[in-house]
């Protein structure tokens, strides 16, 4: 049941074809345009953006991902290992790996991958981002939802209460068509981490791109991008075109047309669609779009999903709160989905909104941008007052798109829905909404805030499993060129120490001193990681290149190496947007906990499966709130009743 772990762990890898694929964009994006120079800057989350040059001005600019000195980093690897392995098996792995280092195949390899890496710099290319795209994601076989896409689910004070779901989802559905403009024109800041650019590379395939099933690995379909939307309402697919008489259709307009798809829709809904497919495991589901597009009648409405900016699903369903309404974003009802598309926007019955993303193109800082904008675009039109609405022009119906399924690709839809059914009824998710205090208190007690939160997640698994386990936090690589992520391993000697401590009668002066240790260790490791010098990217490298060869290397059979990549706890520090997000645990006994740090608040999807007897997303979040309340009281005192 092992999942992909994001190229890190490789036990079902061994059998894979080294043959890459090819990832490449169009040259829509690059265009050249007249653009008039606007300057305004501001800061969130350590990222400035200024409004002076194009999008991606900077993209010649940008150094190439480098390949970290193989010394440095097998020294990182052995420490990283101290926490997970007992003394004996410690020292056992510790000599593996210094032998390795000495050997004169680790020369070689390591030589492989700079040559590599020189090569893919000639072609703007990096040396990980093939082998990133094909082994994190693209090779592996289990069902997009929960364990790969991820999820959104946007606050109520945006798309409010009391509006009907046809003008929350037409207003939303506006803006990000501007932003999408201003995208394709070039009008997405620079961004940057503090005085170094970061590449834009992964903005380009947000409303250009598809995942495409493979029985062997799966590929992506990037094209331009046609002026409709792909509507799918109790099962049914309409086209929504975007121009009317070479005008763009207003919020009113998309209003009313959303509306005509829901109630066309309501008669004679089928049992199931072959969105159901997108759901299923990749290798089966390949087949069967096979036999789809044999049929024209298929192949031209699954062009007509590839070919749009994005899918728009309309939910009959009406979730009461933020935990329901997250689950429902994060699976749903399959018939209703097409988890192949890069962005699907979900609306529900009751006018909450949300976003099934799939993530192998990109990262979800990108794309959290981009709807960031749109709905910060909402929200000061709430502000300033909606325009008053002007007459709408005689638009045509949206045409519904048709399927023609033969009895074997229907009975295979039966078994598709049935396993669709089993992932979701064993996801386990918990909402944690922390108020007591966020980043505006952290930053004043001098306290980074990522790192005070991985470390009240490493106190919380020790209250609830008595121990700790490998942690997987990502950090972004994207001051380099086509620069993705690497890996946080914040499970390290120093979390441990302050665990520990934090459980003991020591004073508490004492207890600071372990946790400021313990957030400095994480802050360093942080750094070497956003530098491209993280333990994880680099011997994947090595051991690609290894397989390649066919050498089985003692380093990568030690079960060191297995065990200290089995995160158990994978995170991510998130953006804190008008949104909360979430992903799927990578491996069954484990956690998916992506967190957002507002100023006065925290808050996280907690996932992991109800099959596993071991784990409770709720009791975690108990564990991890009781956490939080005691780090913050060791430098201020709460009142009783917050504690």
């Amino acid at each position: 049941y092992q999942r992909r772990v994001r190229g890190l762990h490789f036990s079902l890898m061994l059998g894979v074809s080294s043959r890459l694929s090819v990832y490449s964009f169009p040259s829509l994006f690059l265009k050249s345009f007249h653009y008039q120079s606007r300057t305004r800057v501001f800061k969130r989350n350590h990222l400035k953006r200024t409004f002076t040059n194009k999008t991606y001005d900077n993209q010649s600019k940008l150094p190439p991902l480098p390949v970290p000195p193989l010394n440095l980093t097998l020294e990182k690897y052995i420490k990283t290992l101290k926490p997970v392995l007992e003394p004996e098996d410690w020292n056992r792995s510790k000599t593996i790996v210094e032998e390795f280092g000495k050997s004169p195949i680790a020369e070689k390899l390591q030589k492989k991958l700079q040559q590599r890496a020189d090569e893919k710099t000639k072609v703007n290319e990096s040396w990980l981002e093939e082998w990133w795209l094909q082994y994190a994601y693209h090779i592996w076989k289990e069902p997009l939802p929960i364990h790969s896409n991820f999820w959104l689910h946007f606050d109520r004070d945006i798309v409010k209460e009391g509006i009907s779901w046809a003008v929350n989802g037409s207003r939303v559905i506006h803006k990000i068509l501007e932003v999408k403009k201003m995208l394709e024109n070039q009008e997405i800041p620079l961004e940057y981490m503090k005085d170094k650019p970061l590449c834009m590379n992964q903005y380009l395939p947000i409303f250009s791109c598809t995942r495409i099933p493979g029985e062997e690995r799966d590929h992506l379909d990037i094209r331009t991008p046609q002026p409709h939307l792909v509507v799918i309402s109790n099962k049914q697919f309409y086209e929504l075109k975007l121009e009317h008489e070479g005008h763009e259709l207003s919020v009113h307009e998309l209003q009313l047309q959303l509306m005509a798809i829901s109630t066309a829709s309501q008669n004679s809904p089928p049992a199931y669609s072959p969105g159901i497919f997108t759901s299923w495991f990749r290798d089966k589901y390949a087949k069967v779009q096979q036999q789809l597009i044999q049929n024209p009648v298929n192949k031209e409405t699954i062009e007509k999903i590839r070919s749009s900016a994005f899918v728009v699903c309309l939910d009959s369903e009406e979730p009461s709160d933020i935990q329901s309404a997250s689950l429902r974003c994060a699976a749903g009802d399959a018939s209703n989905r097409w988890f192949d598309k890069i962005f699907q926007l979900i609306i529900f019955k009751n006018g909450r909104i949300g976003a099934n993303v799939e993530h192998s193109p990109f990262d979800a800082p990108a794309f959290c941008t981009i709807i960031q904008k749109a709905l910060a675009m909402v929200r000061d039109q709430y502000q300033k007052g909606f325009p008053i609405l002007e007459a709408p022009r005689d638009l045509p119906v949206p045409s519904k798109l048709s399927w023609d399924l033969s009895p074997e690709v229907t009975q295979a839809a039966q078994i598709a829905e049935k396993d669709f059914q089993t992932l979701v009824s064993d996801v386990d998710l918990h909402v944690v909404h922390f108020d007591l205090f966020g980043s505006r208190f952290l930053k004043k007690k001098k306290l980074s805030p990522d790192g005070f939160v991985q470390m009240a997640l490493q106190l919380a698994y020790y209250k609830v499993h008595g121990k700790g386990c490998p942690t997987y936090e990502s950090a972004q690589t994207r001051q380099f060129l086509h620069g993705r992520t690497s890996t946080v391993r914040s499970f390290s000697e120093e979390s441990v120490a302050f665990v520990k401590g934090m459980s003991s009668d020591i004073d508490k002066n004492a207890k600071i001193g372990l946790l400021q240790n313990a957030i400095q260790s994480h802050r360093d490791y942080l750094l070497d990681c956003t530098n491209g010098k993280d333990v994880d990217r680099h011997l994947l490298g090595l051991r690609i290149l290894a397989m390649q060869e066919g050498l089985d290397l003692p380093i990568f059979q030690d079960k060191a190496f297995a065990a200290s990549s089995r995160y158990l706890l994978s995170t991510s520090n998130v953006p804190a947007f008008d949104f909360t997000g979430g992903f799927g645990n990578m491996y069954p006994e484990g956690y998916g906990i992506p967190y957002a740090i507002r100023e006065d608040n925290i808050i996280t999807n907690i996932v992991s499966r109800v099959s596993c007897p071991e784990t409770s997303s709720k009791r975690f979040g108990e564990a991890f709130e009781k956490s939080l309340k005691e780090m913050a009281a060791l430098f201020e005192p709460f009142p009783i009743d917050k504690l």
